[in-house]
Order: structure tokens, then sequence, then C-alpha cells
């Protein structure tokens, strides 16, 4: 299943929260030939005793013998019948008039009609539907980019909605697709007495050339979750007669969306927030090459974002509720309305591994954001970085301080490093911008020596929140400065496959993980304090 990741987007000297959020056949019996006139046997020929010989339009002539075969006469005007037996006779049977044709000349052809064979039976409804063959069916038209074959499973009311899925997706710019159930579970569903059965774990998404391959070349595609309705054809065949979003995403919005493309990115709006939505691809721009500087100079292992699908909205209310229950409170979403990243569940079909559920993440942008759109940005897309690393090497991490940690970090870089020290490797973390919110007497109350727990990551004050996520960031700044840059970011990357960071510490350092952990607790009342 999905699941979200929490992110700090950025912090207002005034302490006020900003806080992301994570980041029909008719049959029948033949119809007897009883009370009609029989047909002739097809391809019989007829004879002068039967139907007159064909007349010419000045003088009738009535041929005494039979006309041969070898030396057919081509009449002017259509054979007219001059006397017809009795259709009604028990004995006497009419023959259909011969004819010839332009195309036929020289020969003669029947018009009798040949009976029409029994159309079969069709099979009697499976107890069971195996779901599978359509579900492959509609990732072939994805793959194909074709739009006609990919509807043509789906029957009103619910092809409307489809059309809609698939042209927001077109708009994004997708070259791959994914239909299938949530780790191939489900592929056989019992149909009630009317040949209708649900599907409740159906992934659906596809694939931007951003979100990259897995370790074996395959696209990943993230995929969000649809609960379907299907219905037994007479055929034999499935038509989906609902499709609807669990947690419905930007694009399962009853809209048209509309592309902004930067250099880098593609941010998708309503038109309404065209405008909004050129700001945060300029900026999103800007902040993937602060990325791709800041790993090629300072030698990071991890390969740089190429570029990012991004939703944008000029409306709290808008992003407060993509990729929510249409159940879910307002009031339950905290923090959100600034931007986070969402990560998307991989569609695993056609036997393909199971022990890797994220895919490819998208990111939202709201409109608390504008005016610190880098550094938002910044933050968001170190998320959206590690959200992306090969689902060989990644667990993605329920820790969040871990997660929020290493994207503060970046982002603290990004405040404090000029574009000369970002490039020689040499970039600063910047201290200094928290300093309200990394108060001696907060950090007496609430620093134990001990990174931030969940629950302090999410629960609390604006204040104390932001308090534990720079915190969290101190980890990386202590081990970017003791070690490196690329040490700290490949200790995150560890960090990832759900270890502890002093544990991953220990093992990239030769260090004690106990000892990395109290150094770096008094290197933070030194600099904080």
């Amino acid at each position: 299943m999905t699941r979200w990741r929490r992110g700090l987007a950025g912090l207002l000297l005034t302490g006020a929260l900003l806080v992301a959020g994570c980041s029909a056949v008719v049959t029948g019996e033949p119809v007897a030939a009883t009370g009609r006139p029989a047909l002739a046997t097809p391809g019989a020929r007829t004879t002068p005793t039967e139907l007159s010989a064909p007349t010419t339009p000045t003088e009738p002539t009535t041929p005494t013998e039979p006309t041969t075969p070898t030396e057919p006469t081509t009449p002017t005007e259509p054979t007219t019948p001059t006397e017809l037996t009795d259709p009604t006779a028990p004995t006497a049977r009419t023959t259909p008039t011969p004819r010839t044709t332009p195309e036929t000349s020289g020969r003669t052809v029947s018009t009798a009609i040949r009976p029409t064979p029994a159309t079969p039976a069709p099979a009697p409804m499976p107890a069971v539907l195996d779901v599978q063959p359509l579900l492959r069916s509609m990732t072939a038209a994805l793959n194909d980019h074709d739009r006609a074959a990919f509807l043509s499973h789906f029957s009103s009311p619910a092809v409307t909605v489809a059309a809609r899925w698939w042209d927001n997706m077109d708009v994004i710019g997708f070259d791959a697709g994914s239909v299938a159930t949530y780790q191939d579970q489900g592929l056989r569903v019992a149909p009630n007495d009317a040949g209708i059965a649900d599907i409740d774990y159906l992934m659906a998404g596809a694939h931007h050339p951003s979100d990259g391959a897995d370790a074996d070349g395959t696209p990943v595609i993230g995929t969000s979750q649809y609960q379907v309705r299907v219905s037994w054809q007479r055929d034999g065949s499935l038509k989906i007669t609902r499709w609807h979003a669990v947690r419905p995403a930007p694009w399962d919005c009853s809209c048209a969306l509309v592309a902004t493309k930067g250099s880098r990115v593609v941010v998708l709006s309503t038109p309404a927030a065209v405008g909004y939505a050129e700001q945060v691809a300029q900026a999103a721009d800007t902040a993937i090459d602060f990325q791709r500087r800041l790993f090629v100079g300072s030698k990071v292992a991890l390969t740089p974002l190429s570029g990012a699908v991004i939703f944008a909205t000029d409306r709290a209310t808008e992003i407060q509720k993509w990729f929510r229950a249409t159940t879910d409170k307002l009031s339950d979403v905290t923090g959100i309305a600034l931007a986070y990243v969402r990560d998307l569940t991989i569609a695993f079909g056609d036997d393909r591994p199971v022990d890797r559920e994220v895919g490819s993440s998208r990111l939202a942008v709201g409109p608390m954001a504008s005016g610190l759109l880098p550094s938002v940005l910044v933050h968001e897309l170190t998320h959206y970085r590690f959200f992306a690393l090969p689902l060989d090497r990644q667990h993605l991490t329920n820790d969040p301080a871990l997660a929020e940690g290493v994207a503060q970090y970046v982002t603290e870089l990004y405040f404090g490093s000029s574009a000369a020290q970002v490039a020689t490797g040499a970039p600063v973390a910047d201290l200094g911008t928290y300093r309200l919110v990394m108060t001696p007497a907060r950090l007496e109350k609430l620093f134990t020596g001990a990174p931030p727990t969940a629950a302090q990551m999410r629960d609390g004050s604006a204040d104390e929140l932001n308090f534990w996520y720079v915190i969290a960031a101190s980890v990386f700044v202590y081990l970017g400065e003791k070690y490196s840059v690329a040490t700290a970011l490949k200790i995150a990357e560890c960090g990832y496959t759900g270890r502890e960071a002093f544990a991953c510490a220990a093992d990239a350092t030769g260090g004690s993980a106990k000892s990395l952990q109290s150094s770096w607790a008094d290197w933070v009342r030194r600099s904080y304090g």
C-alpha cells in the first residue's frame, strides 16, 4: 500500500511552522422454413420448361430447345419468368431466375440464399472471473499509447472517468504504464448472479521519463489505488463499469490539467493556476540544478535528479485533499499546505518481485510555498531523490528523523554555500537561519543527546516541531563536517534501508555507533547552545 512521508520544506524566521507533509450477442434457435417457398438448391441450373428464355424488346422468342452452356445467350434485359409453378402445390417448387452480370457474363449465377447456420449458444457464466487478461490488455494499451484500446475496456459511466484519467496522464507525458492488482493478489473474483464483481486493490499508473528504471532496466511505474467494478459479458469478456480513486490524486480530478514545462521539470495545474505553476517550474529548475552541482562537486555516489513531476495549486484546500481518502477530515491534515512528496506504490504485474513497495514519487506544491519556493523545493526534491533509490537497495525508511534530517541538511547547504563552494566540494551549512527556534533554553529543555523520535517529529507546537527538524538535520551537518558531504549522504542512503543513522555511520567510518552519537551530542550543544 502507499505510505505518507512528511517533510520540512522550510522555516520562517518568525517561528511559524512550515512543515510539509510528506513528504449483447443475441442468439436463438434457427427459424424453420415451414410456410415459405422452398429454396432452390444452390448452383442448380434452370431449364426452359421451368422459365421462359430471355426476351428482346421487339419480338419475344420462345426457344424450343434448351440453351446449351457452351454458347450462353447474353440478354439485354433481365430474364422475366412467364410462368411459375403454384408455390402451394405439394409436388412443384419454384426455381429462382438465373441472371448474368458484366462480371459474370458467360455463366449462370444462382440467386439462391444459403441457410444461415445456427449461432452456438454462449458459454455459461463462470463461477470465478479471471481479471488478469483484462489488466494485461489495459497495460498493453498504455505501453502502446493506444487511447481507444484502453477505453474499449470500459462502459458507461466509467468510460467518462477513464477518459479523463487517460487525458490527464497524457498531459504529464507518459511513455509506459501498468494496471495490476496489488502484488498480483485478487486476480480471480467471484461474480454475483448478474455477472458483477468488485476489485478493491487495483493499482494503475504511468511512467514519466524522469522516473527512471529499476536494477533490471524495467521502468519504475508508480501507481495509485482504485476500486473497480467489472461486468461479465456474454462473449466471455469483462467490461469495467466503475472506476473509483481511493485516494484521489491530482490526475483523478474532474478537470483537464495543463502542463507548464521547465528545463528539467513538468508542472501540472488547472488552467486557473498556470501563473503559479510557472513560478514553481522556475524554482524547481533552480533546485535541481543546485542538487546536481552539489552531488557532482562533492563527489556524491548518488546520481542527481534529471527531472521531476510536480503538481501546483494556489488553493490550500486543494493540496490538502490530494492523495487523501474522501472520508478524511481536513482537520486531520496537518502542515501540508506548503509542499510534500507523495511516494507511489509500485505496480507488481506479471509476477515481478514484491519485496519493495515504493515506486516513483510526485511532488505537490501549495500556495504557502510562494515566496519560499527555491528552498522549499530544494528540501522536497531531496526527498524526491531518495524516494527514487533503486528498488533493490531501498526499503523506504519509516524513520522521519532520518528522512527529514537529510532533506533539511541539503537545504541548509543551499542557504549557506556560494556557487564556488558548491562547485569545489566545500559547501557550508547555514546554522544561523534557525536561531529563533534553536535557543539555548529550548536546547536545554528538550535535547537529551539522541536523535528525535517519530513522535517528536510529529507532535508538539510549531516551535517544537521546527526545533526537532533542525536537530534531525544536525546529525548530517555534523557527519558532513567531520567527514564529507559525500559520506553524510552515503549514510543517509544506508538509513533508507531501515537502519539507524549512527549504525550506518559506524559502518561508513569504521567507528563506534555509540561514540559517534556521543560526539555528535557534544557538537550540538557547542554549535547551538
